[in-house]
């Protein structure tokens, strides 16, 4: 029936649809019921590629983006057990992850972190990294994640890929090198603090106000008011004003 319906099975985690080069992902809820598909475009030698390049069920009760992380239903118990849940950004990359034996990965989807799964994963574990993909889309999501950690009661750490890189290439090419990114986490704040420090000449007053302009509303984000307070006292020291 697969056969005549122009789809080929790809292991137990999707099936490839042979009429229009798509791969199409079955998405699973925690309890491990499928409530919707994802596709994946997979361009002909010699053609771009299909746009859109992603294509989900449409939103239906019981397909919700925001409150489902794909492979959670394959990785809570690994998530509990380690005390650590990593989230990257797409079907392939937690594919690739599960299939090295790094069993506590999930993926947003392609989708912002949200509080719906933030308090999903909470379940399992309070520790969480993000392996998001390097590219402004990515960042933007990184950084929207800052107003999760007080749900968690934890740092949201990011870890930092290779320059062009995303989880699925870094893992499959070199899997000994994912441990070693795990264990170089930073946390999110800190991380944001170094990049906009290295990105802007902080010897020019215009440039220290654009770091403010940057850090400043993240700043603002953080519930918990003595985490806030350290990274308020660094922002002041960085724009070389008084906190107050």
């Amino acid at each position: 029936e697969l056969i005549a319906a122009g789809l080929a099975i790809e292991g137990e985690w999707g099936l490839r649809d042979l009429f229009h080069q798509r791969i199409m992902f079955p998405i699973a809820d925690m309890r491990g019921r499928v409530v919707g598909f994802g596709g994946r475009s997979l361009p002909s030698e010699g053609q771009e590629e299909a746009q859109p390049k992603y294509l989900n069920t449409p939103q239906t009760a019981n397909f919700d983006k925001g409150s489902l992380l794909y492979a959670l239903d394959k990785a809570k118990e690994h998530i509990r057990r380690q005390g650590l849940a990593v989230i990257v950004e797409g079907y392939m990359d937690a594919i690739s992850a599960h299939q090295h034996g790094f069993a506590n990965v999930v993926a947003s989807m392609g989708t912002a972190l949200s509080e719906r799964q933030v308090r999903l994963l909470k379940r399992f574990s309070r520790d969480v990294l993000l392996a998001l993909d390097a590219d402004s889309a990515g960042q933007e999501a990184t950084l929207r994640a800052v107003e999760y950690q007080d749900i968690l009661g934890r740092d949201i750490r990011v870890i930092i890929l290779p320059e062009g890189r995303d989880p699925d290439q870094v893992i499959r090419c070199d899997p000994e090198a994912w441990p070693a990114l795990l264990a170089s986490a930073q946390p999110l704040l800190d991380y944001k603090f170094e990049a906009v420090s290295s990105a802007l000449d902080l010897s020019q007053p215009r440039q220290r106000s654009q770091a403010v302009d940057e850090l400043l509303p993240l700043v603002a984000a953080i519930g918990d008011r003595i985490v806030q307070a350290h990274y308020l006292q660094r922002l002041a020291r960085l724009a070389r004003v008084r906190e107050e």
